[in-house]
């Protein structure tokens, strides 16, 4: 049959409710209209309903039946918006309503009601189709998935919004009531979803402050870390499902309800019982003992809006590797400190900018202390921070001979000379060993000291004729400290220059003054 392409209006039309799902919309369409179902309205406007969000076409000719534009029913049309690979894979972002959420997050196969909330009004709500969601939150009583009569799952084939394909009157279902905080869980989700505005009970001690900021999306993805959490706790091993499905999905909430209760505390409790399993041996890394929670540490906590669970994890971190082997530690974002006392190898090597072969030379040198912990390939360095953090003080407080060079104006074997005269006082690099480093703090005296007589000597007439720092202690033939000494009291005037050809600062010398300088040879 050859349908044309303007369609004519549906003979009983509504408006949409603000939080009514599409196919809740077109399913109460069709009872307005006696129709037997929506299969022939979606198969009209070619909507593959589950298996695929509506395109152009259909919001089109959904719009010339219903009277409705097409902006507003994309509201909760679960539309993609856009998509971003992530992990696990692509992962697609849909509409609801204000906000954007994981479309593999929604149940779209099945349906499931609130009897309650249909007696009041006979509509399909978008929230309930939250995987994540386990009750109402508004009347506190478990969703209805399967009729009571029939025991078959509710689907969007039936012919009204409440009654069952038996004919069984939904709105007259009992259900089980549910409290504590998994259903403040579900008040907050609720809330998030910016429909509702529910009063959350900060009775069970919930980070109630930090998970309103999180937004809808955001507090999802928390249930997942934290269900997880208790889930490898409990159940001894790290799952790998396929698709979450809404069982799974409201297990992970059952679990990070408890999880969240009387924060951190339970959270701490549930982490100790993560990485207690694996205490045979303290040589474990934190991927090892975290097992299948490092990936979600790694990629979801370290985000700022978990700064909250980022900042409790760092503490247990602390309290439970306190001055014990923790190793690979440095990969896990601003979880790298793991004691107040000492660090690891890898650490220390960050930290002093060195080689891997430095941290043990320094340990037989004695210029780090620390110890070795376990035996064989599982051996790691615990080294104490305070001896790590003087070792780096000391780096930063000095300089090579090339910067001594460019900070002077002079090249490297005048920096030798002033060595050898014992000018600049030089110590050998713990780290480099074939690398001089030489105190700032001399260098600075020395240069003040040119740059007092510089401001004399530029006063000088231009056309003198000048020669460089070394030419002028060859000239005079003197030793190099006494040429210092005359420096810094006045006989020999130093102007400075910019060089042409490396763009540095040099001192350069009259000639005139040197002459008078070789002959008599004054001090």
């Amino acid at each position: 049959m050859k349908i044309s392409k303007e369609h004519p209006r549906l003979l009983v039309t509504a408006e949409p409710f603000p939080d009514e799902s599409l196919r809740g919309y077109l399913l109460r369409l069709c009872e307005l209209n006696g129709y037997k179902g929506i299969k022939w309205l979606t198969k009209l406007a070619n909507y593959r309903g589950h298996k695929a969000p509506p395109d152009s076409t259909a919001f089109r000719i959904l719009s010339q039946l219903s009277g409705v534009s097409e902006e507003r029913l994309r509201v909760f049309s679960y539309s993609v918006i856009r998509t971003a690979r992530e992990e696990r894979g692509l992962i697609r972002y849909c509409n609801f309503g204000k906000v954007l959420i994981k479309r593999h997050w929604l149940e779209l196969k099945h349906a499931r009601v609130c009897p309650q909330c249909l007696a009041e009004s006979a509509h399909i709500r978008a929230i309930w189709d939250v995987k994540f969601l386990t009750a109402c939150a508004r009347h506190q009583v478990e969703f209805l998935e399967k009729c009571p009569r029939c025991k078959k799952w509710l689907d969007w084939s039936r012919r009204t919004i409440s009654f069952c394909s038996c004919g069984f009157d939904l709105r007259s279902a009992k259900t089980a009531s549910v409290e504590g905080p998994e259903l403040e869980l579900n008040k907050l989700m609720y809330n998030a979803s910016g429909q509702h505005r529910l009063s959350v009970d900060s009775a069970h001690e919930l980070p109630i402050a930090q998970l309103v900021q999180l937004g809808l999306t955001g507090l999802l993805d928390l249930l997942i870390f934290m269900g997880l959490v208790v889930y490898i706790a409990v159940a001894k091993e790290t799952p790998s499902p396929g698709r979450m499905s809404r069982e799974y999905a409201a297990l992970l909430t059952k679990y990070s309800a408890s999880c969240l209760s009387v924060w951190p505390d339970r959270f701490n409790t549930f982490l100790h019982n993560v990485v207690g399993r694996r205490k045979k041996s303290m040589t474990f890394s934190v991927r090892q003992r975290l097992s299948g929670l490092y990936r979600l540490i790694t990629s979801l906590v370290r985000q700022p809006k978990y700064r909250f669970v980022q900042q409790t994890i760092r503490d247990f971190l602390h309290k439970e590797w306190d001055g014990q082997c923790v190793r690979h530690s440095a990969v896990i974002p601003e979880f790298h400190r793991t004691s107040t006392q000492y660090l690891t190898g890898c650490d220390a090597r960050r930290i002093l900018r060195s080689d891997p072969k430095a941290v043990p030379r320094l340990l037989r040198r004695g210029l780090l202390k620390g110890r070795i912990v376990g035996q064989g390939h599982h051996s790691t360095f615990l080294i104490t921070r305070k001896s790590v953090e003087e070792l780096s003080n000391f780096i930063s407080t000095s300089i090579n001979r090339t910067m001594v060079a460019k900070t002077l104006g002079v090249t490297k074997r005048t920096v030798k000379l002033l060595e050898k005269e014992r000018l600049l006082v030089s110590k050998q690099n713990p780290i480099r060993r074939h690398v001089r480093h030489f105190p700032r703090s001399d260098v600075d005296k020395l240069l003040s000291d040119l740059d007092r007589r510089v401001n004399v000597g530029a006063k000088r007439r231009r056309d003198a004729c000048f020669v460089p720092f070394r030419d002028g202690l060859r000239r005079t033939g003197i030793p190099i400290a006494s040429f210092i000494q005359c420096i810094q009291r006045g006989v020999v005037m130093p102007v400075a220059v910019d060089s042409a050809r490396t763009g540095l600062q040099r001192y350069m010398f009259d000639l005139k003054d040197l002459k008078v300088l070789k002959e008599n040879k004054r001090l």
